[in-house]
């Protein structure tokens, strides 16, 4: 049964169809050692969290964009805190709103997981149920069950609906056996998986809608499965919305060559750039920690006029970002109490804290901008 269906749908061999290219390999090569370097990151828990938050709503706001979505990431945000955004965007918040909670799901799933969970059915419906819940028939699908009807409109042939369920089955099976699950899988494998489930999940379309977040939810869970911290969950849906007609593209193209290789490369480069940009994200809040710290200790120990100047000089000092640069005038607004405090004072107040400020070397002047010294500098000047 299997031989006949995969000759009446020649791209979905259910076998491996990809070779990967040496710069694929060196690709994959690049996106561990990033994924390893995020997981062992030293970050605070309330900027983790953060980061957590803010890649459930990016995921959603790019997987939602995909489809038309019209809202922007802030309105994708309030709507996945039940806040309304527009009595004109209902459905568009609805969509949002399931997207943001299906991804926090799929987080809170992974590590209740009592036992190995390999792909099966059960779960791609209920990926399908969280995505398509409560929209209603603008929806265009039972949130959970398969069309009943064949869609004949695409680009690429995808199955009929009276083989959806068998190759759902086979889809489920094969994954297993590819890729090693119960075995214990690679670094490559789980990547492959993913982008593999997929494609493959795209292909078969078995859903009248929503099939596409379900693929990239899917996709996603396969990733955090294997161990691809959460905060990375909208890297790889934030490059496919970003090169959305390449995205489509390649798709097409895949199912047309029945072969793997240009999409796992194109999806290699948006997760190489993806977790390349998340970990320069985590290591800047981990400079701005070290700064704060560093003023925080400096002031602690190096006694400073009168003490509240010497608070005042410290907020100013510590509120300061150790890659940028300030004028005089943005001092003066770093935040809402700096602000405010110096709204009281004599307009030279400011810069005479900034001139004490340089001369205990904690900033630097370089024609008329602030800067934070670096932290290599100080330790030389004040405790070597």
């Amino acid at each position: 049964m299997f031989t006949v269906l995969t000759s009446k749908y020649p791209n979905l061999r259910f076998a491996k169809h990809w070779e990967l290219t040496k710069n694929a390999w060196s690709l994959l090569g690049q996106c561990e050692v990033y994924t390893r370097t995020i997981s062992n990151a030293p970050i605070q828990p309330r900027f983790r969290g953060q980061m957590v938050s803010s890649s459930f709503v990016k995921a959603a706001h790019f997987s939602t964009a995909i489809e038309d979505n019209i809202l922007s990431e802030d309105e994708v945000a309030k709507a996945g805190q039940n806040e309304n955004v527009s009595e004109n965007k209902k459905y568009y918040e609805k969509e949002a709103q399931n997207l943001v909670k299906a991804y926090r799901f799929l987080d809170q799933e992974i590590p209740e997981q009592k036992e190995e969970k390999n792909i099966s059915i059960s779960l791609i419906k209920s990926l399908h149920v969280l995505a398509g819940k409560d929209l209603g028939e603008a929806f265009g699908a039972v949130p959970g069950e398969y069309r009943n009807f064949s869609k004949n409109n695409l680009k690429y042939r995808c199955a009929d609906h009276e083989d959806i369920e068998i190759l759902m089955h086979q889809l489920s099976e094969w994954l297993v056996e590819e890729f090693n699950y119960k075995r214990g899988q690679e670094y490559s494998e789980i990547v492959l998986e993913a982008l593999v489930a997929h494609i493959y999940l795209l292909w078969i379309r078995p859903f009248a809608d929503g099939n596409g977040p379900t693929s990239r939810l899917l996709e996603n869970y396969i990733l955090l499965r294997g161990g691809i911290p959460p905060i990375c969950s909208h890297v790889l849906v934030q490059h496919y919305s970003a090169s959305r007609t390449e995205y489509f593209r390649q798709i097409e193209n895949a199912s047309v060559k029945r072969d793997l290789n240009e999409f796992i490369e194109y999806a290699l480069f948006g997760l190489r750039n993806g977790l390349r940009q998340t970990l320069e994200t985590i290591q800047a809040n981990g400079r701005q920690v070290t700064w704060a710290k560093c003023v925080y200790d400096f002031f602690n120990e190096h006694k400073i006029g009168h003490e509240s100047v010497a608070l005042r000089m410290r907020r100013v000092a510590m509120s300061m970002e150790p890659d940028k640069k300030y004028r005089l005038d943005e001092m003066k607004n770093l935040n809402a109490k700096i602000a405010a405090e110096y709204a009281t004072l004599s307009p030279l107040t400011l810069e005479r804290d900034l001139n004490k400020l340089i001369s205990v070397h904690l900033l630097l002047k370089d024609d008329a901008y602030y800067r934070p010294n670096t932290i290599e500098n100080i330790a030389k000047i004040h405790y070597f």
